[in-house]
């Protein structure tokens, strides 16, 4: 049998078009530059997230659906990039499912999520330093969605990590888990902050960032340290669309041919 190799990007999914464009769509386009001999599939995981799309008149496979178009269209080699930022319970989800479909194909590999090892932290952490630039009595504050699951952990050290390289006004916390935005405004406050550059960590700059990080609700990471004192600019731009971390998805995707 002929080879025939296919590459799936599978992202949690989003609604906003924009953030669409400017992340899944310009990381599908990276790929492609990559290998230009390749099917480029995406498939969105979140069930929510596919209804609304549906509702709105478009559709887009799951996980299980796009592999199983990808085996109709006779794609014999599947390599997997999931947008994940760590290894939680999105990408323990993938691995069941392609575990599943992976008798449809001759082989099927699973990159690592963004954040694999310690590497990839120095790597972030070197690439966010390059594009903003330490200011006096101003912190960089990044809000990532978190997880329950033990991946959770890599959000503390890549907080670890920022300390090591000595960029102690960078601060990473998370919606969901630890450290929580009180945990940051704790710390904030021990060191005098003035001014706050609030950055989504997430992989696009979807729904959680216009309501949790700069949404007009009391409880938004914005208003809760305008709260506190503080002068809040917001970048409305998530990691994916940025060409340093387009690069490291790539190198991941690389890592397992």
């Amino acid at each position: 049998m002929m080879k025939k190799y296919g590459i799936l990007v599978v992202s949690i999914g989003t609604t906003c078009e924009d953030a669409e464009e400017k992340s899944i769509v310009a990381l599908e386009k990276k790929i492609l530059e990559k290998y230009p001999d390749r099917q480029v599939f995406h498939a969105y995981s979140s069930p929510i997230e596919r209804r609304l799309l549906s509702s709105r008149g478009r559709q887009v496979p799951s996980v299980a659906e796009a592999l199983r178009g990808m085996s109709a269209k006779k794609i014999t080699h599947c390599m997997i990039l999931p947008t994940y930022l760590v290894y939680g319970e999105e990408y323990e989800k993938l691995v069941e499912i392609v575990e599943e479909e992976k008798k449809n194909f001759i082989e099927t590999v699973i990159a690592k999520p963004l954040i694999g090892d310690k590497k990839d932290m120095l790597y972030i952490s070197h690439t966010l330093r390059e594009l903003y630039k330490k200011q006096p009595h101003t912190a960089i504050v990044m809000m990532g969605h978190g997880t329950c699951q033990p991946g959770n952990v890599v959000y503390e050290e890549l907080q670890n990590v920022c300390r090591e390289l000595g960029y102690e006004d960078m601060y990473i916390g998370t919606v969901k888990s630890y450290p929580s935005i009180d945990v940051i405004l704790q710390m904030l406050s021990d060191t005098g902050t003035k001014k706050v550059t609030l950055l989504p960590f997430l992989f696009l700059a979807g729904a959680h960032v216009r309501k949790d990080m700069i949404g007009e609700n009391q409880n938004s990471w914005r208003r809760l340290l305008e709260q506190q004192g503080m002068e809040v600019t917001a970048v409305l731009k998530g990691l994916g669309e940025y060409e340093k971390i387009q690069a490291l998805y790539c190198k991941h995707l690389q890592a397992i041919e």
